[in-house]
């Protein structure tokens, strides 16, 4: 929150046991982690606001490729 540069912004998961948001970040987080400065890609990430993660737009970006259902 204090550094939203360097953060990617997801919706809440307490007490929703079917979440799996964050196994959706996962694939992202793990090309991020190979990137020098964030800081520099995560504003592609967002929404006009910077609150929502646009999921197609990562992947795309960073070359993930979709998920399998």
């Amino acid at each position: 929150m204090f550094q939203p540069e360097n953060a990617l912004p997801c919706s809440s998961w307490y007490e929703d046991k079917n979440d799996r948001e964050l196994q959706h970040l996962l694939p992202i987080l793990e090309k991020l982690a190979l990137v020098p400065d964030v800081r520099s890609i995560i504003p592609a990430l967002k929404d006009e606001s910077g609150e929502r993660l646009l999921f197609d737009r990562a992947r795309q970006l960073l070359n993930i490729p979709e998920p399998v259902s």
